[in-house]
């Protein structure tokens, strides 16, 4: 969820900064938008570390219960 975080606040940041124009980057390439794979990626990892989480909480708690039989 951090990383998700983090990744909203730089997109936020990049958007609203009042920094160079784009034209003043020396070398940079104008054309075709290129497809950021590694966006859903992130969202993706993001959400299985999520669920292990959840997953290892569940079991360590249910094995607690069971010790104290």
């Amino acid at each position: 969820m951090f990383m998700l975080y983090a990744y909203a606040d730089t997109i936020y940041y990049a958007e609203t900064s009042q920094g160079l124009e784009s034209g003043a980057l020396v070398g940079m390439v104008t054309g075709e938008e290129v497809f950021a794979w590694w966006k859903p990626l992130l969202f993706v990892i993001d959400i299985v570390v999520v669920v292990l989480l959840i997953v290892w909480l569940a079991s360590t708690f249910r094995s607690k219960k069971k010790q104290r039989r």
